[in-house]
């Protein structure tokens, strides 16, 4: 590695946070069929699933899986 350093990235699904409802008045459609069967989580269960998941080997995650079939 040229820095060494490792980069990780992770997929929330959605999030409940206190801006949540407000956000979901303006939401377009299509996003909201697409969130449609996600149970979201609150930021403390994502922080949980983050630094359970994306420990070395590896390098990325994802809380919720969502299938969208058109």
């Amino acid at each position: 590695m040229l820095y060494n350093i490792d980069v990780h990235i992770f997929f929330p699904p959605t999030m409940y946070t206190p801006g949540y409802d407000a956000e979901g008045l303006t939401k377009p459609k299509i996003t909201k069929e697409i969130e449609g069967p996600d149970d979201g989580m609150t930021a403390d269960q994502a922080a949980n699933v983050l630094f359970k998941e994306c420990i070395p080997p590896r390098i990325a995650a994802a809380a919720a899986v969502l299938y969208l079939f058109i």
